[in-house]
């Protein structure tokens, strides 16, 4: 009932948005790693333009707790992306938006925050494996890797 809510009022629930997680880090594990090279690579310039706009998707956790509006445009750039962008840019932007999902959750210490961490953490590492070789050390954010 309270989910029928969110959607109505267009906030998504942290047990949907824990499913849609799993889901999202289901389908990489699943996947063959050299499948996922090119989306890394894109997560990885996702990373550099948000960064470049001071958006500091490196340090979620941090960024959120100054800038908690971040979560609404995050949501709205998804959204507006999904409508024109290709597969690959709608999922490399789906990678820092489920990552701000996280934060988010540990953030404000949700029930929900271990099992947040948890998949996030997943997401990151299927990632990881396929970028060994990122120069950029700060790949994955931090705050998922404890």
């Amino acid at each position: 009932m309270l989910d029928k809510f969110y959607r109505m009022v267009g906030i998504v629930s942290p047990r949907r948005q824990l499913n849609e997680l799993k889901a999202f880090v289901d389908q990489y594990v699943e996947s063959d790693t050299e499948d996922l090279v090119p989306l890394a690579a894109k997560v990885a310039g996702y990373r550099t333009l948000f960064e470049s706009k001071n958006i500091r998707v490196g340090e979620p956790v941090e960024y959120l707790t100054e800038k908690p509006a971040i979560m609404t445009r995050m949501e709205d750039f998804v959204r507006d992306m999904s409508k024109t962008a290709d597969e690959l840019d709608i999922e490399a932007a789906h990678v820092w938006l489920y990552t701000l999902r996280a934060a988010n959750a540990i953030a404000k210490n949700s029930k929900e925050a271990d099992e947040f961490r948890q998949l996030a953490t997943d997401m990151w590492k299927q990632l990881r494996l396929a970028a060994p070789d990122t120069p950029d050390p700060a790949f994955e954010p931090d705050v998922f890797s404890s």
